[in-house]
């Protein structure tokens, strides 16, 4: 959460969805209503779409349809590269260190991904994903409230992807 809180690129906003629905998220996904969210965030409702669009356009959150529900379950994601805490032992020196890399590497691959929208090409979602070297997480097809396996590949700087945060 710390790497999101100190993104460049990221608004406020979407920071603040991020972290509502990392909080409620216990293992099974955050399976809230829309509504319901935005009122927590005290922001209206099609803000707060809006935002989740966005983060799940830039690949930090996956949404997993439920059968026989109006309510789809979402998962927050960041890349992979970084551990989801800074290495036990660490000073508050080498914290804030880890802190600063890894939101400056989330933001240059949101750059990547905006710009692959951008570009006019007609990219699709596969390509962005490709061109900005981040995994596209897959997510079963079965019902239930599990949270979805998402591949990990070995930790490597030149190809990140993607985990699931709790």
């Amino acid at each position: 959460m710390a790497i999101v809180r100190a993104s460049y690129q990221l608004s406020d906003g979407a920071k603040h969805v991020f972290a509502l629905l990392s909080e409620v998220d216990r293992g099974g996904g955050c399976w809230m209503s829309p509504q319901e969210l935005a009122a927590q965030l005290g922001m209206s409702f099609n803000h707060f779409k809006e935002l989740r669009v966005e983060l799940q356009r830039l690949k930090l959150l996956v949404k997993r349809p439920i059968d026989g529900s109006r309510l789809d379950l979402w998962f927050t994601c960041l890349l992979h590269g970084f551990e989801a805490e800074p290495p036990v032992g660490a000073s508050i020196e080498e914290r804030r260190r880890w802190v600063r890399d890894g939101a400056d590497y989330l933001d240059r691959c949101i750059q990547e991904v905006r710009g692959a929208g951008t570009s006019g090409q007609g990219a699709s979602p596969n390509s962005e994903v490709r061109n900005s070297g981040l995994a596209r997480p897959e997510v079963p097809a079965s019902s239930g409230r599990e949270r979805p396996e998402i591949p990990m590949a070995p930790a490597s700087a030149s190809s990140p992807t993607v985990f699931a945060t709790a």
